[in-house]
């Protein structure tokens, strides 16, 4: 699907195409892909359609060095997904740095969003952002002492960093000891890295 600026992303609808409910669901990262949210096609039956798509520089999206990886670049996508759509107004439901799309898109286009749910969604405020991380890299150390993290983690440089999300994982369960498979199945670094600049640089 074009989305503009000469960037296509990946889609995935799961439901009928006359729905009248359409739920968008934007995964996270950033960097993953729409396998990520895979569970919520559960929710596609005869009245919703359940679309999934690939963030620019995600997936099998459009990647490129110069893209734009700002918060307002991938609203953009978003809202141009919508109108690809043809539906006047969407539900939402963000995970992670999606969570944060998502809260963007609605504070941005009101009227477009019929609903909204955040899983676990990266706050718009840059300073209460980079404490969540701060008590997260803590909550990572504390496992690893426990031996439920490795001590070595992988770093995410360059390629694919679905490693180092496997790596991390207990450290956003409840259960940290749980079995829980989140199909990861891709994870492009030099996305994930772009859009944390772009984030947490971003004066807006």
């Amino acid at each position: 699907m074009k989305v503009g600026g000469g960037i296509v992303v990946q889609t995935r609808a799961v439901g009928p195409v006359d729905a009248t409910n359409v739920l968008i669901t934007i995964h996270g990262g950033p960097g993953l892909s729409l396998e990520a949210m895979r569970g919520f096609e559960l929710l596609a039956g005869p009245d919703r359609r359940v679309v999934s798509y690939d963030q620019r520089g995600a997936g099998r999206s459009t990647m490129a060095d110069d893209l734009d990886y700002s918060l307002e670049g991938h609203v953009a996508d978003l809202e141009a997904v919508r109108k690809a759509l043809g539906v006047e107004s969407v539900q939402l439901v963000g995970q992670s740095w999606g969570g944060a799309i998502a809260s963007a898109y609605a504070a941005t286009h009101p009227d477009r969003v019929s609903a909204l749910v955040l899983v676990g969604a990266v706050p718009l405020d840059r300073a209460e952002y980079l404490a969540g991380q701060d008590r997260f890299q803590a909550r990572v150390a504390e496992l690893q002492q426990l031996e439920i993290i490795a001590a070595q983690i992988p770093q995410i440089e360059h390629g694919s960093c679905v490693a180092a999300f496997h790596a991390v994982l207990p450290a956003y369960l409840d259960d940290p000891t749980s079995n829980l498979e989140v199909p990861l199945e891709s994870c492009t670094a030099e996305t994930t890295i772009a859009t944390y600049e772009a984030f947490i640089t971003d004066e807006t």
